[in-house]
């Protein structure tokens, strides 16, 4: 999830760097050309994941990006026939099998215990061996409430808005201890279609009415609907009932026919993780202009083990986890989108089902 995060920090104004360039070259027409010396095929190891509290199948991807600058930069492989170890600090070892390709996963139901510390280990099929530091799992108090705000945002097209609702964790922070937090979160929804208006659009000739029987009434499921890094810390906070923006959820059009549950997940995070991530949020969120300092080092905490120096780019964290979930009417919205009329069976949309959830 995060790796796309890490290798967007080694892209991003690129194009401004390289007018930049230009500029200081035309400036110095005069002098002896400079020559650039491009390394080939330089491929960096990227390791992402996390494991938490919550018993289920946990996720590990190895992959190798190319090194920013090179000219294979953005190409992308996926690293296979690693071994995954988990290593708790009784010796205790769980092996993440691949389960695809470049991606390996824990048994089912899998967790860690909060104040237990942890090792993971990655053998590339090289004979290569690269560790993390050890880290322990902190924990994170309940979510005591969950605040939806309206939010109209602009596009930068005129009389064009993004809107949507501000997610808001409130909690109560421990007093006397340093805190860092972590947000994700999902839902379900029900979505109304029409199949009964369905056109066929053949490749060749006119497009042609062709109802179908089924299905008009489905329920979908979404993973994490906000990717952005979202992290706090209680630095200004500690001991008190906090409020944190945890994330962003859109009306699109399709998740507000009737109402939205919405799945929160407040996280802990080590001091660690929470400046790794902070960087590369700050990263991200930097307008750019051609005076911009490039990239930051990411650096996470892999190394190998025969050759410290070597990048290794990714993190691997640890974390207690508390989920909380809550019911949104469409009336928050002030001024909700349009309804989509979407003419198909709503079968074909994404983790959909029939079956009317229980808890609907």
């Amino acid at each position: 999830m995060y790796g796309h995060l890490i290798r967007t920090i080694f892209s991003m104004n690129r194009l401004n760097h390289i007018l930049l360039f230009f500029i200081i070259a035309a400036a110095m027409s005069c002098v002896d050309p400079l020559n650039v010396n491009i390394d080939r095929d330089e491929r960096i190891l990227v390791i992402e994941g996390h494991v938490t509290t919550e018993p289920k199948v946990h996720t590990i991807s190895i992959t190798r990006s190319a090194k920013y600058g090179t000219i294979f930069e953005g190409v992308i492989r996926n690293v296979v026939s690693a071994q995954v170890i988990l290593r708790d600090e009784n010796g205790v070892v769980t092996e993440f099998e691949e389960s695809s390709s470049g991606r390996y996963s824990s048994p089912p139901d899998f967790s860690v215990e909060v104040g237990k510390t942890y090792t993971l280990e990655i053998i590339l099929n090289t004979g290569d061996r690269y560790m993390t530091f050890p880290e322990t799992v902190p924990p994170v108090p309940e979510i005591d409430s969950i605040i939806p705000v309206f939010r109209k945002i602009p596009t930068g097209i005129e009389s064009v808005f993004t809107t949507g609702l501000e997610i808001y964790s409130q909690y109560e922070d421990p007093p006397d201890e340093k805190n860092y937090y972590w947000w994700e979160m999902g839902g379900t929804y029900y979505l109304k279609t029409y199949p009964e208006d369905f056109v066929a659009r053949p490749p060749f000739g006119p497009p042609t009415p062709a109802p179908k029987d089924c299905c008009g009434e489905c329920w979908i499921r979404e993973g994490n609907i906000d990717t952005r890094v979202r992290i706090a810390n209680d630095f200004l906070t500690d001991g008190r009932t906090s409020t944190e923006l945890a994330g962003f959820l859109e009306d699109d059009g399709r998740r507000f026919n009737e109402k939205y549950l919405l799945r929160l997940k407040q996280f802990s995070q080590t001091r660690e993780a929470h400046q790794f991530f902070k960087l590369i949020k700050d990263q991200l969120e930097i307008d750019g202009d051609i005076f911009d300092a490039p990239p930051g080092q990411v650096r996470g905490n892999f190394y190998k083990v025969d050759d410290y120096d070597q990048e290794v780019l990714g993190y691997f964290w640890l974390g207690d986890v508390k989920t909380d979930s809550i019911f949104i009417s469409n009336e928050v919205l002030v001024e909700p989108q349009a309804l989509e009329r979407i003419a198909d069976d709503c079968r074909l949309e994404s983790n959909s089902t029939t079956v009317r959830p229980l808890y609907w």
